[in-house]
């Protein structure tokens, strides 16, 4: 019993662990110039995004964006 008892002692304290280094990491969003490698262009994909927070492309080429709105109270 004193074995399950310090296993769970020692699996708690790992994920305080973990939790508390990942809250520690910047959060802030990525700003600013990128210098890109040769051969690659930047262009405007699209405007009028006011918060989005995630992209993925379609297997057919579309690209989906996700916004969040100004109205959350996150």
């Amino acid at each position: 019993m004193r074995r399950i008892t310090l296993l769970f002692a020692a699996l708690a304290l790992a994920s305080l662990a973990s939790v508390g280094a990942l809250l520690a990491l910047p959060m802030a969003p990525a700003r600013g110039d990128v210098t890109l490698p040769p051969g690659f262009t930047k262009s405007l994909v699209v405007g009028g995004l006011t918060n989005p927070m995630d992209m993925e492309f379609a297997p057919d080429g579309r690209l989906f964006v996700a916004e969040q709105g100004a109205s959350c109270a996150c």
